[in-house]
């Protein structure tokens, strides 16, 4: 159990100090997780919405008007993996302390361990995810110094949609890996 733990405090916090209860962690980071969904949901619906506009599939929005929404998103659009994969660590943390279990399988360790590295380091996705940031990030603020008069800022709808479909794949499978290491390990 020990090395499950020393595991769990290996994977890279944004946000937090390790200092607090786990509980007053886990609650930061649902309320977070909250604030940034509906973030991501609105900014991801004024660009479907504009798209689908563009081929006169659906509703009228002014894709030009959603540069701030779009700037102020994308720091925590950024963020989104990381908390719900602490959030689920940290769940898994407060249940093998609850329930005191002396089990100390090596192998579901070592494929733990190594879920944990992947989801550390900086892999092409995540070097992919920085660049399409990078471009919205210019983009948004062009658009917003110019006050919504930038030409190609209709051309930015695809980068960001491709960022969140980026960042919802990475999401389902570090979340499935962990779910199902988790899983065994809890119920040895």
């Amino acid at each position: 159990m020990n090395d499950r733990i020393r595991l769990i405090n290996s994977f890279r916090s944004n946000f937090g100090e390790r200092k607090k209860s786990v509980n007053s962690r886990l609650l930061f980071l649902k309320v977070f997780a909250v604030f940034i969904l509906i973030i991501l949901v609105c900014a991801t619906y004024s660009a479907l919405s504009s798209l689908l506009h563009s081929f006169n599939l659906w509703v009228n929005f002014n894709w030009s008007d959603s540069a701030s929404l779009i700037l102020v998103s994308l720091g925590f659009i950024i963020m989104a993996p990381t908390i719900l994969f602490e959030i689920q660590i940290l769940n898994h943390l407060k249940n093998i302390n609850q329930k005191e279990n002396k089990n100390n399988d090596g192998f579901l360790n070592k494929e733990f361990e190594e879920t944990i590295n992947d989801l550390n380091k900086n892999n092409k996705s995540k070097i992919i995810m920085i660049v399409l940031t990078v471009i919205m990030l210019i983009g948004a603020l062009i658009n917003s110094v110019e006050k919504g008069e930038f030409l190609y800022w209709n051309n930015f709808i695809i980068p960001y949609l491709l960022l969140v479909l980026i960042i919802v794949i990475q999401v389902i499978s570090g979340y499935n890996k962990l779910k199902q290491n988790i899983k065994a390990y809890e119920q040895q």
